[in-house]
């Protein structure tokens, strides 16, 4: 059972809570095991193109009857670049460090679609460029200029590296 508790633009925080329930026979008395959520374009993970794994938790209850559950939050930042259908996968018991004979296959649990909004992107110009007007071969030389953002949105690096070409 899994609960998409916020929903989001590119480079914003996302929350999807996860129920995880004991379908077993047995009481899980000891263990620990790890889950995960992934960020999907397509609801069958089998046909997704695009997959990235976006958090994991390490879970460690005391113990864990039939059909006991445990809750699992997971918060992550939606990358800046990722647009369109969305789908959050969570798995459960990622390394299989509990035993559970065949009943693996309802180790998976999905949300719905939800659209992600691309997040408005930067477009840095040069301008105002001074340079000496006449240059001297092997002699050092000042140059200054300024970056401004004509773009709608905001830098996602408050470091970049700028390139100055001489030609004549």
């Amino acid at each position: 059972e899994l609960e998409l508790v916020k929903q989001f633009t590119a480079d914003s925080l996302a929350e999807v809570k996860a129920t995880i329930v004991n379908r077993g026979d047995a009481t899980l008395e000891k263990g620990t095991w790890r889950s995960g959520v992934y960020m999907m374009n397509h609801k069958n993970r089998k046909e997704a193109s695009s997959v990235w794994l976006m958090d994991t938790k390490s879970i460690k209850p005391k113990s864990l009857q039939t059909n006991e559950s445990v809750e699992v939050s997971f918060v992550f930042a939606i990358p800046y670049t990722w647009c369109g259908s969305t789908y959050f996968h969570v798995m459960t018991d990622l390394d299989e460090n509990i035993h559970e004979l065949a009943n693996t296959e309802n180790n998976w649990g999905i949300t719905n679609e939800i659209f992600v909004k691309l997040t408005p992107s930067a477009d840095f110009i040069g301008s105002e460029l001074n340079v000496p007007q006449i240059l001297t071969s092997n002699q050092a030389f000042n140059i200054s200029y300024v970056v401004k953002n004509i773009g709608r949105g905001v830098p996602y690096t408050d470091v970049w590296y700028d390139k100055i070409y001489l030609s004549s």
